[in-house]
């Protein structure tokens, strides 16, 4: 019995022993699996030191540690690696730059721009740039999209005849399509690269802003009442004179004496006098007419200085709350919304600055992101855009969201 509990006894030992070294040997694949190796030569390779720190010391034996150092002051090493040396961290920020990422063991010194100034070259791998000032857009030019600490400033010839440059934002200029004006209002000048068409309204002028561009050729100019009342009254005093003188030869022929003269005088008179007070009556109703029309379509300024309110979302709205109900709601979709906006020159850059810059707040994030796409294209903050980049991502209950926030913002307007 002794014997056979003796034997037991190592039979249990050595089958633990066993499945111990089983066991430390998958552990040891294991991990040689998942840590990378630089090779030292064709029979021995070193596993890698950790990010922040380089080898001092090679390793003597095959998936074995080296003897690894920190990096020194100034350095820095941001991976797994074999290296005796650490990468030196960029010295400084460039003029006109602002420090993001302060200089670490595991981690270069990162820069970007200040507001107004982009990075030169763009390439946004390439640590070594400097930052040069947005261009500005020469006369007759829009802004396609602001420029950033990435970009510089893009600009477009606005097209001469069916465009002019808006320079309501001074420092944005941008093409806007030219108006017609609206029915019941006067043209007073055509559109041109600097100004919109003009309108008016009895003594009082204003921009064209309606929802029908137009063209220099398809514009009409009407004619205003006193015009109507020169050429009526000239129109009657041409058919006056011809009866007078009608007249006078007919009394001519049948030798009329000075009473007929008289009564040739007195009927010129009647004639003139009629077309003076017809003229007079119609000009009366015109100009009634015109001093009472209110034009009344959309964005038409009223007489008292007020203006008639658009249809559609204001990019007041937009940016402000119609942003703020973005960023709180969209989903996991957000970053493809943001690619589909139309004007980016590169989304996927500024969605990574914007995460670095707000890490713990994915609604920041989605705020940063479209107020920087709002300065970029300017002119692509519409109602019509934002609805169909939303219906691309199948989320239609946010335009209805979006539609109740802009009936809430115009009460309370």
């Amino acid at each position: 019995m002794n014997w056979m509990a003796k034997n037991i006894g190592l039979g249990c030992s050595y089958s633990l022993c066993v499945f111990t070294c089983l066991l430390s040997f998958s552990w040891l694949t294991l991990s040689a699996a998942e840590r990378e190796t630089y090779p030292l030569d064709s029979e021995i390779h070193c596993f890698k030191c950790p990010v922040g720190a380089k080898v001092a010391t090679d390793c003597t034996e095959n998936f074995t540690d080296p003897t690894c150092v920190p990096c020194g002051d100034h350095q820095y090493s941001d991976k797994e690696n074999g290296n005796k040396h650490c990468s030196t961290c960029k010295p400084g920020c460039p003029k006109n730059g602002v420090e993001t990422q302060a200089c670490t063991d595991a981690m270069n010194r990162m820069c970007i721009c200040e507001p107004g100034f982009h990075r030169y070259p763009i390439d946004p791998i390439d640590p070594h740039f400097e930052c040069k000032p947005h261009s500005k857009c020469s006369e007759g030019e829009g802004v396609v999209y602001n420029g950033n600490f990435t970009h510089d400033t893009a600009c477009e010839k606005c097209k001469a005849g069916s465009e002019y440059v808006d320079k309501s934002d001074p420092d944005t200029p941008v093409c806007r399509a030219c108006f017609h004006c609206p029915s019941g209002t006067t043209l007073v000048e055509f559109c041109s690269l600097t100004s919109n068409t003009q309108c008016s309204v009895g003594n009082y002028t204003f921009d064209a802003n309606v929802t029908t561009p137009a063209t220099g050729d398809e514009q009409s100019r009407p004619l205003p009442g006193v015009v109507i009342f020169i050429i009526v009254y000239l129109v009657l005093v041409v058919l006056g004179a011809l009866a007078a003188v009608a007249l006078y030869i007919y009394m001519k022929r049948k030798r009329c004496g000075m009473h007929s003269k008289q009564k040739m005088a007195l009927v010129l008179a009647i004639v003139l006098g009629l077309g003076l007070l017809f003229a007079g009556i119609f000009c009366v109703i015109t100009c009634s007419d015109e001093s009472e029309r209110q034009p009344s379509g959309p964005g038409i300024p009223l007489m008292n200085g007020a203006a008639a309110p658009a249809d559609g979302w204001s990019k007041e709205f937009i940016m402000g709350p119609g942003f703020n109900f973005l960023s709180n709601r969209l989903g996991l979709e957000w970053e493809t919304f943001i690619h589909a906006l139309p004007g980016w020159t590169s989304a996927s850059t500024v969605i990574v600055h914007k995460k670095m810059e707000n890490p713990h707040s994915v609604p920041n994030q989605i705020r940063a992101c479209l107020q920087e796409w709002a300065n970029e294209a300017p002119g692509m903050v519409t109602e019509s855009v934002i609805r169909r980049e939303l219906r691309e991502v199948e989320q239609q209950e946010l335009i209805d969201g979006l539609e109740e926030k802009y009936a809430e913002h115009k009460e309370q307007a």
